[in-house]
């Protein structure tokens, strides 16, 4: 019979340690129930005491009945329970573990809803930052440079903008990680909030059903009762802004605590280490003096990282904080890398600058975050899986088990391996597919392919390692020898392979006796498994920090001061001054809220700590009085205790969950990354702000015609009812689309395509004149909008005003200015599940998102020019009745303005305005957009998929691929596409319809005596009369 033996804690007053055997049935080998029997009968078994760590998501409790002890802890939807029986009919004493589910379908449906609705609120505050760095670049450079309009520039605004972006990206950084961690904890049902409420737990419970489900479902049934049409509306709108102040209160308390545990370990900082030098931590001002000069000394020190692989026989069993404590002649160093700081701090220190910076002798050791909460988790086979290998943090410290009843198998190594390569195969070929499938050029492909074939194979490099070690300990070979066999293979010395991991047999401390009988096929070491054996050893590959250099008091104060002068300051002033006071409360929002979690960071005297011991140490016995005897008047030793569990378990949730997380790096990188963009996207509109207008020829063949599909003639192949001109003019839907195209040309050029499209002369005539005065009239000119007006001689009293499209990065700037808001919350809508439930309400948060937008730009949005020409034309009398139209970002400005002045607005390819409508000014009813705008819109078409669609829509076919969207929106194929399909009539037939779209060829007309080829080639069009 296989035996074990374990050794249970007792009291100190206790000196004989009890000794218990693992009873394990002879025909079930593979079992291991404990069953625990003391040695001596005589003998009571030493009292076992259950310490909570603070990263249990609440303390236990115990309960005593039916002769029964039961310890309770809660888990986010189950309970498990140590149960634990003093006698019974074996005269045993036994603990028993159990998982209790403590949840309900009612529950979980509950935590569903009220976690998808935190999720629109992060959608939300993500949209709405984007939105707001935007608004920052293209408001303090763009207009105040003077490229949107002959206004001086204003250079100190200019400059003031650009000190003030570190502060915006790191500050909504902050605010995006706390929405994440507030979704996380309302699927958790509250747990941290329940901790950093100042309510009780009652109280805090009570504050979040009505939020979450209360105050809304009671204003939705007010709203029901007094027969209110919009009550679904409402209730959203209730439901949008109670969970948005919870989350705010959310990060109000997150952060306070944050700072109150930066206090305490401030105070408490002495206990550690001597700092004379950054001020005695007497008083608040001697503590926040500490707090903000131990975050300087951090920020600006420099430090060295040395890698090295150890014995890991001393790892696990004593402390997880210093996990080697081996003689150097253990200790195999890897790599020793020095930051750029440290380089400068050596050379300022030899080039004795000793009121600059000093040299640590000898170097200071820093911790990292996850060795001050105690994090080490434990990889067995029990808890092994593919999907958890393979997406697990690789930066983690962890320990990974290769001996025992719960080693990794061989089997689960080879698969771990496998699933690396196979995994990091598939991303590759993915990438190369989509790039192939998209018709980018080889080059590009190759280069990309390049770059992602050497990140996976440093990636591989150390997977390979960590499969190595685990197979060559598994195999009872020396340390050493694992050593010298990854060396050899160039593993160790360039630092690439081992990960953060501790590959530890079972421990000599943890069991005496591992087993009296083993076969010798499962020992082939040569030593009982119960000795000390070297063949059986782990290794511990360890990356310590340790400080080289360091800045002084004196040179700490002047980068704080330099940085909170130049950063947060001369932007605040000059914004407010400026008449950018929107930007203004949004920067002190934003400054003082990062600013105080960034000079008040518990996360840094943590790692100068490496523990949270001092955390508790710091919780006073006025303190527990204060909030204990209040209630009781007296303060037990287990309140004590949950006091100092609940300040060490708040501020690791905190600090492991939001300070550094590692989703802040990453939006903090995607944030900066937007910003480039941006700032790329502004430098090319400069650089191609002056080129010159498209003079080109499109040659227009009058001897040829297309028939039009009968099976795939559209409704609005001819318009009706409001689009109705009257007199000897057909509106029809082919004339827009080429007046739409016909306006990305020069003035002269276009005109002379208007003869060839009728086949008259001068049947449609641009009226310059009338955009001329217009703009001299109202202040418009310098202006970069570009439109004309139309008139039919042949129609008096009748016109179409035609608007360019995009056709520049300025252009594409205005796309996001005035569709930004709306893009973006259809892309939340579209990535949260059921997020078609808040359509309803979208439309009033694309209308608060627009606080945003300045005085500055809404003086040079486009559609504000074009309505009031559209006005100025109607006041003089002279035209009965306007048309307007456009193609892409123009068929856009063409709806808003139709929709604004209650214009028929013929748009191709444009974005819509549904949801925008409220964005403009003035606002856009619902009622105009449906009846005054139509808008056609190509299969596949990008542009026109941004904002909400109206009623009057026209989808029409696209002859492109389905990997090729943007040839949808080219403006020369829907005139070809609207040609072949709805026939061409009387008009000309462009020759890039064959030639550049592979369309069909047209038909000859009767008395054609050549072909279409050959008109082509011989580029000469019949005369018009």
């Amino acid at each position: 019979m296989l035996k074990k033996k374990c050794r249970f804690a007792v009291p100190e007053d206790e000196p004989e340690v009890k000794k218990c055997r693992f009873a394990v049935p002879e025909d079930k080998p593979d079992v291991r129930r404990p069953d625990i029997r003391p040695i001596d009968p005589s003998l009571d078994a030493g009292e076992i005491e259950f310490l909570d760590h603070h990263s249990l998501r609440t303390p236990s409790c115990a309960v005593r009945f039916g002769g029964t002890s039961v310890h309770v802890y809660p888990q986010r939807y189950s309970q498990l329970l140590l149960e634990e029986r003093e006698e019974n009919k074996y005269n045993k004493r036994e603990i028993t573990v159990k998982r209790m589910s403590d949840v309900s379908s009612g529950l979980v449906f509950l935590r569903i809803v009220y976690t998808l609705a935190s999720l629109f609120i992060i959608g939300f505050l993500f949209a709405f930052v984007l939105l707001l760095l935007f608004h920052v670049v293209l408001g303090g450079l763009v207009t105040e440079l003077g490229f949107t309009s002959d206004m001086p520039a204003e250079y100190p605004l200019a400059a003031a903008t650009i000190l003030s972006l570190p502060t915006f990206v790191n500050g909504c950084s902050t605010f995006l990680v706390i929405a994440f961690s507030f979704a996380s904890d309302t699927w958790g049902g509250n747990e941290l909030m329940k901790y950093a409420s100042p309510f009780s737990v009652v109280v805090t419970e009570w504050i979040a059903f009505f939020v979450y489900l209360g105050i809304p479902v009671l204003v939705g049934s007010f709203s029901l009762i007094t027969s209110h049409d919009d009550w679904y509306q409402n209730m959203l709108l209730t439901w949008f802004g109670c969970i948005l102040v919870f989350a705010a209160f959310y990060a109000v308390c997150v952060v306070y605590y944050e700072v109150r545990a930066c206090f305490m370990l401030a105070r408490e900082l002495d206990v550690k280490y001597e700092c004379q030098e950054y001020g005695d931590g007497a008083g608040v001002k001697g503590i926040l003096k500490r707090a903000i000069l131990l975050r300087q000394v951090h920020r600006w020190s420099g430090s060295k990282v040395v890698s090295y692989i150890a014995r890991g026989n001393d790892a696990p069993g004593k402390s997880t904080r210093n996990v080697v404590k081996n003689t150097e002649k253990d200790k195999h160093a890897t790599a020793v890398n020095y930051d750029l700081k440290a380089y400068v701090g050596l050379a300022l220190a030899k080039a004795a600058c000793q009121s600059f910076v000093k040299v640590n002798n000898p170097p200071v050791r820093l911790h990292s975050i996850d060795e001050a909460r105690g994090v080490l988790p434990v990889n067995t086979s029990l808890g092994w899986g593919l999907e958890k290998i393979y997406c697990r943090n690789r930066d983690q410290r962890r320990i990974d088990v290769v001996k025992g009843p719960g080693s990794i198998s061989k089997s689960m190594a080879y698969s771990n391996f496998v699933c690396a390569i196979f995994g990091r195969i598939l991303i590759v070929f993915a990438i190369i597919s989509f790039l192939v499938w998209m018709d980018f050029g080889m080059g590009i492909v190759l280069v990309v392919s390049l770059i992602i074939v050497i990140k996976c194979s440093l990636e591989l490099r150390r997977e390979y390692a960590v499969f190595v070690s685990y197979k060559s300990l598994s195999e009872n070979r020396k340390f050493e020898d694992v050593i010298t066999s990854l060396r050899a293979k160039a593993i160790v010395a360039n630092n690439k392979g081992f990960h953060k991991s501790l590959i530890n047999p079972l421990q000599k401390e943890e069991l005496e006796e591992l087993f009296d009988e083993l076969p010798d096929k499962e020992n082939t070491s040569g030593c009982d498994y119960d000795e000390t054996c070297e063949e059986n050893e782990g290794f511990y590959n360890v990356k310590e920090t340790f400080r080289v250099t360091r800045p002084t008091a004196k040179m700490c104060w002047f980068f704080f001061v330099t940085e909170i002068m130049f950063f947060f300051f001369v932007p605040l002033i000059t914004f407010l001054s400026s008449g950018f006071v929107t930007f203004g409360w949004i920067f002190i929002l934003i400054g003082a809220f990062s600013g105080m979690r960034r000079y008040l960071s518990a996360s840094v005297l943590l790692e100068e700590l490496g523990t949270l011991d001092l955390l508790a140490r710091s919780v006073s016995e006025s303190n527990l009085r204060a909030t204990v005897r209040s209630r009781r008047g007296v303060v037990s030793g287990r309140e004590s205790s949950v006091q100092k569990w609940t300040e060490m378990h708040r501020i690791s949730d905190i600090i492991g969950t939001i300070s550094q997380a590692r989703s802040k790096k990453v939006l903090r990188t995607v944030l900066f990354s937007l910003l480039l963009f941006f700032i790329a996207i502004i430098a090319v509109a400069i650089a191609t702000a002056n080129a010159a207008e498209d003079t080109s020829d499109t040659i227009l063949l009058r001897d040829f015609k297309y028939d039009g599909v009968d099976n795939l003639r559209y409704p609005a192949c001819v318009l009706q009812k409001e689009f109705l001109v009257g007199g000897d003019i057909q509106p029809i839907a082919i004339d827009y689309a080429f007046a739409s195209q016909n306006a990305y040309k020069s003035l002269d050029t276009a005109q002379d395509q208007l003869d060839l499209w009728f086949g008259v002369k001068n049947a449609a005539v641009y009226n310059e004149t009338a955009v001329e005065t217009f703009k001299k009239e109202r202040g418009f000119l310098g202006s970069r909008s570009v439109y004309g007006l139309v008139e039919f001689p042949s129609v008096p009293g009748f016109a179409v005003i035609v608007v360019r499209g995009t056709k520049n990065a300025f252009d594409f700037l205005t796309d996001i200015q005035i569709y930004g808001a709306a893009a973006l919350l259809q892309l939340v809508r579209f990535l949260l599940p059921a997020g078609d439930a808040w359509t309803p309400i979208l439309h009033r948060v694309a209308s608060f998102m627009n606080i945003l937008e300045n005085s500055s730009l809404t003086n040079v949005t486009p559609y504000r020019e074009t309505t009031e020409f559209i006005k100025y034309l109607k006041e003089q009398g002279r035209y009965k009745q306007l048309h307007i139209t456009g193609h892409s970002l123009g068929g856009g400005i063409a709806m808003i303005s139709g929709a604004q002045t209650e214009t028929p607005a013929i748009a191709i390819s444009g974005p819509n305005l549904r949801l925008s409508r409220l964005t403009f000014q003035p606002p856009v009813s619902e009622e105009a957009v449906n009846i005054f705008t139509l808008n056609y819109i190509p299969r596949r078409d990008i542009v026109p998929m941004i904002d909400d669609r109206g009623d009057l829509v026209q989808q029409i076919q696209c002859n492109t691929g389905v990997n090729n969207p943007f040839g949808c929106h080219l403006g020369g194929r829907t005139v070809c596409q609207l040609m072949h399909d709805c026939g061409s009539g009387d008009r000309s037939i462009p020759c890039f319809c064959v030639e550049d779209y592979g369309f069909p060829e047209p038909t000859p007309r009767p008395g054609t005596n050549r072909t279409y080829a050959e008109a082509c080639i011989e580029q000469v069009p019949l005369s018009v009369g």
